[in-house]
């Protein structure tokens, strides 16, 4: 890990190289070879090299948004045009072809957020010495690692603040919970369980709540009548 001087210079040259990325595969290029020397930062510097990036990929995503909906209105209308031109023959059967998808395409990790589950996981004492207040630590060695984005909220685990550094420190993060006997991915699940399921609770007493509210009343209405 760079010191803080050298870090803070190269963080600045990583903010300065995304803002000027132009399209959502220019981004997957640079982050691919940008992923170790973001890794030598600061966790600080880390931190905002990562949000820079996941800002920039949001512009792109829109854009990305927009232009697919436009493009599935064109292939339907090409589409409709070479049904209508070369449309199957009375007697002939269809036969669908088969799409495979393409070569090295990975199905992307989804990476859930719930910002009730973090506050839920910042009132518990930290797992290493009981403290409290604690910051909700991301289990980095859970889900496959991606510049400008943190693992899914399910993966997250209470800690202080000493030992929340000392974990993003520690290079092997999974061998730093082997050595102290903690099932940190167990606890994680065990947290986002428990608040999943405080949360369906209080969705079944709202709708019922709400399926025991009368339509409307049926009392008359009092009129005041001022005295003569």
């Amino acid at each position: 890990m760079l010191r803080e001087e050298l870090s803070a210079s190269l963080r600045e040259t990583l903010v300065a190289q995304i803002a000027h990325l132009g399209s959502r595969d220019a981004a997957v290029c640079w982050a691919e070879k940008a992923l170790a020397a973001k890794n030598s930062l600061t966790a600080i510097d880390a931190k905002l090299v990562e949000d820079a990036f996941e800002e920039r990929l949001s512009v792109f995503s829109s854009a990305d948004a927009e232009q697919g909906t436009t493009g599935k209105i064109n292939n339907a209308s090409t589409q409709r045009n070479e049904l209508s031109e070369d449309g199957p023959k009375k007697g002939d059967r269809a036969h669908p072809k088969r799409i495979s998808s393409a070569p090295g395409m990975v199905e992307r990790q989804k990476r859930q957020r719930n910002k009730a589950h973090l506050l839920h996981v910042a009132q518990q004492p930290c797992l290493i010495c009981a403290r409290k207040p604690a910051d909700p630590h991301h289990l980095r060695f859970m889900q496959a690692r991606a510049l400008g984005l943190k693992v899914s909220d399910e993966f997250t685990v209470p800690l202080c603040r000493t030992h929340h550094r000392e974990a993003h420190h520690s290079g092997d993060e999974r061998a730093w919970w082997q050595k102290g006997g903690i099932d940190a991915a167990k606890i994680a699940r065990n947290l986002w369980e428990k608040t999943r399921g405080a949360g369906k609770r209080a969705q079944a007493r709202g709708s019922a709540a709400k399926a025991n509210e009368p339509i409307g009343s049926t009392e008359p209405a009092v009129v005041a009548i001022p005295a003569p």
